[in-house]
Order: structure tokens, then C-alpha cells, then sequence
């Protein structure tokens, strides 16, 4: 008689009562492994997403935000037909597209870069790392020094090589110019470190056998190195894009969203709507605008990962 026999003969035997607790002990193992995760997502994120959204739909203002009345799409409305918005939205696009791709292209080429074995590597790469670790609001009032039109570094090294020194702050487009360059100055370390860990993945031995075939380095980085990091570069580039729309510090530092609105974003708009114009309902509004943006992406990168996955399935 085989083990798995006797097994079902003596569960048969066992009272049900007592088939159906262990049943149900077996069965609240996942759940109780689970439930804490969902409670933290209920408390910390749900709940208060719901609670955005409602005060969205009211008028309240920030001197008493529990006295808002109900005014459904109102506050969308207002701000859809309005002329702030469309500004806002293509400051936001122009400064997340100009600090996603700068800080994609600059930190996967410093990867590849300090993959290489050279003297000094570490130094290069502990120097390159350097502006990661520095606090946003620091870098920024660093940077606000340098931008001085009068005495910051950079116009002084402009005016020493004959040319006139620029209103980095205060002028358009120069302040967009401004805060795109802080800002992936900022995150290309990130980018950087990401890209390097990918590129220790890369089968070596594939790498040297194209190399000895005759490839060139380009050659051996667009068919052997490039496919293995494109799924990390992709990654990279969504969290890049969700982490510039909702950088507020850096730009709140150098311009608070001018000059004349010139790089008013959305978190901005948030910030000025909530805390200067005291209009709770309206900020919440723009808030939730953010978000679905920010969804949008999110969901746009998760079909672009289930296409691939597919391709590479067949």
C-alpha cells in the first residue's frame, strides 16, 4: 500500500470538524502574510487618494478645508478651460522630456564609461556618484549661486572668454534652460549606477567573442551590449519621468516658477493653488491631473513590458 493510500485513508478518518480547521489554518497563512501590505496601502495611499479626490470636488480653501461644499467637475472644469493650465502642462512636458533624456543619455554613457577598467576608476566613479548624494535643496541653492547673474561662477566664465553673461533666473528660456540642467546634474548619478549594475549582467564571454570576430566597439554595444540593458534603460526612464513630475524643491529654490510663469509645472501650480491662492479644492484638482498623468505613463511602460515579454516568448 503506497504512503500517498494511507494518507487519504486517514484523512478520511479525521473528524470533519477538525479537516476543516486545519483547512482554514492552512488557508489564513497567505492571508495573513498579505493583509499587512493591503493595510499599509489603504492607510498611507487609498485612503488618502480618496480623500483627494473628493476634496477636488469641493470648494474648500486651506483656512478650513473640512467646510467645502460640494461643487462636482467645477474645479475641472475651471481649470480645464482656463488659460494657466495648457501652460503649466507643456512646462511640465518640456522640463520632464529635457531632464529624462539628458539624464538617460549622459548617465548611461557614464556607465559605459566607468565599466572600463582605467586608473583612477574608483575616484572617477565616487566623483560622478557625488551630486546623487548631495540633498536637492542644497544642490539647489549651490547651483542659485552659480547661476548669479553678477557674480556666479558661470557668467564670470563666460565674460572671461568675451561673451556677455546670461540672466540664468530671471529670463526666458533660460531659466527652463536652468532648472532642466540642475536637475539631471542631479540624476544622472542615479542613472549612471543603475545602468553600471545592468552592464555587469552582459555575458562577458559573448562581448570578447565579438570583439575577436572583428566587431568594432560600437558594433559590439548596439547587437551584444545595448539589448542586454535596453529593459534597465526603459525602467529608468519611467522613474525618471514619474520623479520630474513631481520635483518641486529644486525648482521652488531657483525660480519659485517664473520668470512670468515660464516654469510653472504642476507641482508648482499644486504648491500656489493650495498654500498662496488658499484654494484646497483647486490644488487637489491639479493634484489629481498629476496623478493621472503619472498613471497614464505608468501604464503606457507596463503594455510596452508585456509586448516585449511577448515578442520574446515566440
Amino acid at each position: 500500500m503506497s504512503t500517498k493510500t494511507m494518507t487519504a485513508r486517514a484523512d478520511a478518518k479525521e473528524p470533519l470538524r477538525l479537516r476543516l480547521v486545519r483547512s482554514a489554518r492552512n488557508g489564513m497563512t497567505p492571508v495573513m502574510l498579505l493583509a499587512g501590505p493591503f493595510i499599509f496601502l489603504g492607510v498611507m495611499i487609498i485612503w488618502p487618494l480618496i480623500e483627494q479626490v473628493w476634496i477636488s470636488l469641493t470648494d474648500a480653501r486651506l483656512t478650513n478645508p473640512s467646510a467645502g461644499e460640494f461643487v462636482g467637475l467645477q474645479n475641472y472644469a475651471t481649470a480645464l478651460s482656463g488659460s494657466a493650465l495648457p501652460r503649466v502642462l507643456l512646462n511640465t512636458m518640456v522640463y520632464t522630456v529635457g531632464t529624462t533624456v539628458i539624464a538617460l543619455v549622459i548617465g548611461v554613457l557614464a556607465a559605459v564609461v566607468v565599466n572600463m577598467k582605467f586608473a583612477g576608476n574608483s575616484v572617477v566613479k565616487a566623483i560622478l556618484a557625488t551630486p546623487w548624494a548631495i540633498p536637492s535643496v542644497a544642490a539647489a541653492l549651490i547651483w542659485l549661486w552659480m547661476f548669479s547673474q553678477s557674480r556666479g561662477v558661470i557668467n564670470r566664465g563666460l565674460e572671461a572668454l568675451g561673451q556677455d553673461g546670461i540672466a540664468w533666473l530671471t529670463s526666458e528660456p533660460w531659466a527652463m534652460v536652468a532648472v532642466i540642467a540642475v536637475t539631471a546634474w542631479q540624476a544622472v548619478p542615479f542613472v549612471m549606477l543603475v545602468t553600471l549594475a545592468a552592464l555587469k549582467s552582459v555575458p562577458q564571454e559573448t562581448a570578447e567573442a565579438s570583439r575577436i570576430d572583428g566587431a568594432p566597439r560600437l558594433g559590439t554595444f548596439q547587437w551584444v551590449i545595448w539589448p542586454h540593458i535596453l529593459p534597465t534603460v526603459r525602467l529608468l526612464a519611467i522613474l525618471q519621468v514619474i520623479e520630474a513630475l513631481r520635483k518641486w524643491d529644486i525648482i521652488a529654490v531657483l525660480t519659485q516658477g517664473g520668470p512670468v510663469n515660464s516654469t510653472n509645472t504642476l507641482v508648482i501650480a499644486i504648491q500656489r493653488q493650495a498654500f498662496e491662492y488658499q484654494q484646497l479644492g483647486m490644488g487637489a484638482t491639479y493634484a489629481i491631473i498629476g496623478i493621472t498623468i503619472a498613471i497614464v505613463f505608468t501604464l503606457a511602460y507596463l503594455l510596452l513590458e508585456r509586448r516585449e515579454e511577448k515578442k520574446n516568448t515566440r
